[in-house]
């Protein structure tokens, strides 16, 4: 983020689409912090960030004009077709008789365990944040 606000021009707009938790990772229940762990492991993050903590470090950067909108129920369809996904892409790979790659078989771990994780809706929430310089 810091970043971002150097290179753009006073005036210049700097927009967000990703997965936040929507509290402290220490909040998190059981099933929401396992789902978590598991995504962040899939994936090679640290962690997701805190929707709180992003404001935060947007106004402390200087940002202004900063507008977080909370979009989970219109990205849920489309998170619906990853079981799928994963079964077709599992089956293709069967009938053309080609192994998994072990990088392939961490990122559709990772696509589950955010399935996972965006049903715990009190914990987990994907965003659009837009904010200018």
């Amino acid at each position: 983020m810091q970043e971002a606000y150097r290179i753009l021009k006073p005036g210049g707009r700097f927009v967000i689409a990703d997965a936040f938790l929507k509290k402290d990772e220490t909040e998190l229940c059981h099933g929401a912090n396992y789902s978590h762990r598991r995504l962040c492991d899939h994936w090679s993050l640290t962690n997701l960030g805190s929707i709180n903590n992003v404001k935060k470090d947007l106004e402390s950067l200087g940002f202004k004009n900063i507008k977080i909108e909370d979009i989970s129920f219109r990205v849920a369809p489309s998170v619906l077709h990853v079981p799928f996904a994963i079964v077709g892409f599992i089956l293709k790979k069967i009938f053309t008789l080609k192994s998994i790659k072990r990088e392939s078989l961490h990122n559709l771990k990772g696509s589950f365990y955010a399935l996972l994780s965006g049903l715990h809706m009190q914990s987990f929430g994907y965003y659009i944040i837009s904010c200018t310089k």
